[in-house]
């Protein structure tokens, strides 16, 4: 997504153009978009406030906590097959914006939800917040299909989605670790890399990614941690031993 924080304050001629740039980078086609539309979203942009916008050929612009995003009225089916996750489906798709990057969803309205549920192509993840207490620390799980994360410690939007360049996990001491590197630590296949679903926070920090050990170390659950995210993840087949 585009980070529009400092945008907002820009002029507008600028942030048309970094706009207009955005879209050229992640949209099939940007043929049938106009100076009208550039307007109308950097004038919303501007305002800050959440929206969707409806661009022409059935593309869709979302704007949410800052971020700008693009989606399609019809997310495409052609990535289906390699592990991608733009056939995703939540319980309550009013609750989530659905495009063929991932599954976007706000941690206010989940907190109001209490759950929700994503259906992807090889998938089915469950997101559920639970009160915390010092003494479960010793009950959180170590299976691979199911993680535990301090709920607090993640920002207001998140995202499932398979990987991109530049994600990365933060480890011990602050550092970061690129996700490439990790699967190479791991002796992960390339061609699995593709197919593990992971928790996204912002553009490029991975949370965790599910169906493998890996937790961000600033995500993970302490004594002090209140209140927890129950993350739990099964292939469409059903095996929950899905992972290393």
């Amino acid at each position: 997504g585009l980070d529009c924080t400092a945008l907002q304050n820009t002029d507008d001629y600028t942030r048309g153009m970094v706009i207009m740039e955005y879209l050229r980078q992640h949209l099939r086609s940007i043929k049938d978009v106009g100076r009208e539309h550039i307007d109308v979203l950097s004038k919303l942009v501007k305002k800050g406030q959440n929206f969707t916008y409806d661009l022409p050929a059935g593309a869709k612009v979302f704007f949410e906590y800052g971020v700008l995003r693009t989606g399609w009225q019809d997310p495409p089916k052609r990535r289906n097959a390699d592990g991608s996750f733009n056939e995703a489906r939540s319980d309550n798709e009013s609750k989530s914006v659905k495009n063929e990057n991932g599954v976007y969803f706000s941690k206010d309205e989940l907190k109001t939800a209490g759950a929700a549920h994503f259906e992807t192509g090889k998938f089915s993840i469950s997101l559920e917040i639970r009160g915390f207490s010092s003494s479960q620390i010793k009950d959180i799980p170590q299976k691979n299909y199911e993680k535990w994360l301090d709920y607090d410690k993640i920002n207001k939007c998140s995202c499932i989605r398979s990987r991109q360049t530049g994600d990365y996990f933060t480890i011990e001491g602050g550092h970061r670790q690129k996700f490439k590197d990790f699967c190479v630590n791991e002796k992960i296949p390339a061609a699995e890399r593709d197919q593990i679903p992971l928790l996204v926070s912002g553009e490029h920090h991975i949370l965790a990614a599910l169906g493998t050990d890996r937790i961000s170390v600033d995500a993970k659950v302490t004594e002090q941690t209140k209140k927890i995210l129950v993350i739990k993840v099964i292939p469409s087949g059903g095996n929950s031993h899905y992972g290393r």
